[in-house]
């Protein structure tokens, strides 16, 4: 019985009809994000199947004519009533968009929104990763460098990735081994 519910899942999400190319690829991460969200501990208001979160997710791009289907993406968390509140999940979640969408369809609101992200992050000195964000960083570290380096300059992306991989390596630093 359990078995027969996934694969109903799994079959309407199949079964739907997506307006854009890039749309499905972006509801799954975005389901991947919300799965992530509830990893690091933040409350969900309420779940939502497949068809309700692809039309909160429409709703939106119908709210935000004027954005462009590119930059809509970045607000379907929010606007769908699933705010992300730590910055790292949020730079995942601007990663895997970039990355989603190419190098050739980075609007300028992408590299302002991958580029203040970073900044947050790595400008905070008080910033303290919780053991949780770290294991999202580092499972997600190709996601976020391919994405930085599609949006941002050489120079840029070599500064943030030095970063990103303290922030990682952090923990084992005076490990002699």
């Amino acid at each position: 019985m359990i078995f027969a519910c996934i694969v109903n899942r799994i079959m309407k999400l199949e079964e739907t009809k997506f307006t854009h190319p890039h749309d499905k690829d972006i509801f799954k991460a975005l389901k991947r994000t919300i799965k992530d969200k509830t990893f690091l501990g933040e409350i969900l208001v309420r779940r939502r199947d497949n068809s309700k979160l692809v039309h909160d997710c429409y709703l939106s791009r119908t709210n935000h004519k004027g954005e462009g289907v590119f930059t809509n993406y970045m607000y379907w968390p929010g606007d769908i009533g699933i705010g992300i509140n730590s910055l790292i999940l949020g730079l995942i979640w601007v990663a895997r968009v970039i990355n989603i969408i190419g190098k050739e369809n980075i609007t300028s609101s992408l590299k302002s929104d991958i580029s203040m992200k970073l900044g947050q992050i790595t400008n905070n000195q008080s910033y303290v990763l919780s053991a949780r964000e770290l294991v999202l960083l580092s499972d997600n570290s190709d996601i976020i460098n391919n994405a930085i380096s599609m949006a941002l300059s050489e120079g840029e992306t070599k500064k943030y990735t030095d970063v990103l991989i303290d922030f990682i390596t952090a923990d084992k630093k005076g490990i002699p081994y």
